[in-house]
């Protein structure tokens, strides 16, 4: 029996000790513990020779944890001065000792960071500059800078070039401890419940967090890249493309924008010329080479079966047409399974959007192992819509690698036997949900050369990729005094969301309206992004007009409202399986992050009375030609109003008479 006075000597060996009702505590010694204790009490005179050895090792094996930890507390903040995680690198604003003060740097100051959610609370109810008591000082004494028209807190902050003191970083002691007494944690990122400090504002886990311990790993090792490329060959910087977990993507992303190649439709080539429409796939010479009949269908492609790279097995005699290779595991693309139902005919099976069982009419996927010159026949039997613009005469698209190599030429129109009708089941699939009706469509083509890689599309595709890169182009073609790009939020796969900023910043603010455009809701609206990059590309060029506009308007751009259906291959949904344009009436923070930020944004504009021009969000549409505007009525309500009634018309009237 010992005290309590000599608790803490023993407790540092390993040994059972339990309280007993006398404020004692009762010490069960095992054989090998005795052996220990005698050996200690060797060599030693006196009991209390010994304690004082026994503290004299405490305090030095005290000493070596403190210094351990010390030397891991500074390699974590030299580390953390460094943190690409919410940063962007290439955009560093000038030194704040610089004299006159930057514009750019004081946005930077006024700019919130949304992107870690633990903090955003904290600063947004003690430093929005835009809360209702300071945000009218802050606006009038910079009323002459319209970049200054910010007015929302969860911009991504840029990085300030001074360095950080450890004053500033101001990290809770708690942290550390917590932090580095726990070894089985990763040095980077710690392995906590709350997944928002890993993933954004996201519920759904992606693959951001490994990419950002990568980044982290990275620099750490003295390498200062803002990119990292997997080992499928996917380039993968701090603002995406990121992707649920349980999603695949296994190929880099296809490059076809290149300002080389002449994207007109009717742009023809002398292989073109040469095709003859009257052939059919089951009325052409290759018939009579080809006389093998298929039992039953096979399975050539499958997304979560089929390997990265496909061998294709020779066959023993030639009455087999070489088996196509189909593949759609890239961003964007969303073919599902692809059945050879005959010698020359494939039936294809679109994924759904990614959580719905429905909302298949985008599609998108690569074929290789053709033969020139014969007749395929492609069948996608499980689309949603009654009625498509493939019964009026719209053709397939088609991308060609030898083509765009040769002839400069990138996405052309192709197609014979186009037929769009309800789907008649030839064989059951277990793929197809028995309570919805769906629709096929079935189209022919010829390929032009042997052994191409070519892309069918529904319509242009357009990725998350295609936009940095755009972004980066003017970025680096563009003053920065009438572009800016910056970044409103995080999508819930981590990716972000950029918001631009153009107007010419030598007039003053207050003689400017503003007018908000976005853009590509509906991930398989594709044309609505090339719309937004001939409209980025205008606004911010020398045109007259342009100047014109830039001199008079504040533009707030966000091209892409949804990222992350748009990497995974969705039609219309976001991850959270639903419509995004259908929630903007009440949009929940964590589910639909972009629509939150956005109405945020106009709010807190509208209570700095800033007036709102107008809101356009462009769109495309699978079933009507031509341009067209959808406008708010102006008359809903028991008080219809008669102005906005014919502001919704002023801008789709305008339009209707210009070429």
């Amino acid at each position: 029996m010992v005290t309590r006075q000599d608790k803490w000597w023993i407790t540092m060996s390993n040994i059972d000790i339990k309280q007993n009702r006398h404020e004692n505590i009762q010490i069960n010694i095992g054989e090998h513990v005795k052996e220990i204790f005698f050996e200690h009490l060797q060599g030693t005179n006196s009991y209390e020779e010994w304690r004082a050895n026994i503290h004299r090792e405490l305090e030095e094996d005290l000493q070596r944890q403190v210094r351990e930890l010390l030397e891991e507390t500074d390699r974590q903040e030299r580390l953390s001065k460094f943190q690409r995680q919410y940063i962007r690198v290439d955009e560093c604003s000038p030194p704040k000792s610089q004299e006159p003060i930057d514009t750019w740097n004081e946005i930077n100051r006024r700019n919130e960071n949304v992107l870690n959610p633990a903090k955003s609370k904290h600063i947004s109810q003690s430093q929005n500059h835009f809360s209702t008591n300071n945000h009218h000082n802050t606006l009038n004494d910079l009323s002459d800078k319209p970049f200054y028209l910010n007015s929302y807190h969860s911009y991504r902050r840029l990085p300030e070039s001074s360095q950080t003191t450890d004053d500033e970083i101001n990290i809770n002691p708690s942290i550390y401890i917590q932090k580095y007494t726990n070894k089985q944690q990763s040095s980077i990122i710690s392995n906590t419940n709350d997944s928002s400090i890993l993933f954004g504002n996201s519920i759904i886990k992606s693959n951001k967090a490994s990419i950002l311990n990568i980044f982290d790993q990275q620099l750490l090792d003295g390498d200062y890249k803002n990119s990292y490329v997997n080992k499928h060959g996917i380039r993968i910087d701090e603002d995406g493309p990121f992707w649920p977990d349980n999603y695949q993507i296994l190929h880099p992303t296809p490059k076809f924008l290149s300002r080389e190649l002449i994207p007109k439709e009717f742009y023809l080539s002398s292989s073109i010329t040469k095709s003859n429409n009257r052939q059919t796939y089951d009325n052409q010479p290759a018939i009579y080479k080809y006389q093998d009949t298929l039992k039953h269908p096979i399975i050539v492609y499958d997304m979560d079966k089929s390997a990265r790279v496909q061998q294709i097995k020779q066959s023993d005699y030639d009455q087999t047409c070489p088996q196509l290779i189909f593949e759609s595991r890239f961003e964007g693309g969303n073919l599902r399974q692809v059945r050879r139902v005959g010698q020359f005919e494939y039936e294809l099976i679109l994924r759904p959007d990614l959580y719905t069982r429905r909302h298949t009419q985008w599609y998108y996927f690569r074929v290789q192992n053709m033969i020139a010159n014969i007749t395929y026949r492609f069948r996608i039997i499980n689309l949603m819509k009654k009625s498509s613009l493939y019964s009026d005469g719209m053709q397939i698209l088609l991308f060609s690698e030898v083509d765009a190599k040769k002839e400069c030429r990138s996405w052309y129109r192709v197609g014979h036997h186009i037929n769009y009708s309800e789907t008649k089941q030839h064989s059951y699939n277990s793929l197809l949900e028995r309570d919805i009706n769906y629709y096929e469509l079935d189209f022919q083509l010829e390929f032009s050369h042997s052994g191409d890689t070519c892309y069918i599309a529904h319509c242009y595709p357009y990725t998350y990729t295609d936009l940095k890169d755009d972004l980066e182009h003017l970025s680096t073609t563009r003053s920065r005094d009438i572009f800016r790009r910056d970044i409103l939020c995080e999508s819930q796969a981590g990716n972000s969301c950029f918001i631009i900023t153009v107007t010419d910043e030598s007039v003053p603010l207050h003689k400017k309206k503003i007018v908000f455009i976005t853009a590509r809701i509906h991930p398989g609206e594709t044309n609505s992004s090339y719309m937004m990059r001939g409209l980025l590309e205008f606004i911010t060029s020398n045109d007259k007009i342009a100047q014109k506009l830039r001199s008079e308007l504040v533009f707030k751009i966000v091209p892409m409202l949804n990222p992350d259906g748009v990497i995974v291959g969705n039609y219309r949904c976001s991850l959270t399986g639903k419509d995004m344009n259908r929630n903007f009436r009440h949009p929940r923070k964590q589910a639909f992050p972009i629509i939150y930020h956005i109405k945020e944004l106009i709010q807190n504009l509208q209570r700095e009375r800033r007036e709102i021009l107008a809101f356009c969000d462009l769109h495309g549409h699978s079933r009507k030609s031509n341009v067209f505007a959808y406008g708010c009525d102006g008359c809903d309500g028991p008080q219809p109003d008669m102005k906005n009634f014919l502001y919704a018309r002023v801008l789709p009237f305008i339009m209707s008479k210009t070429n």
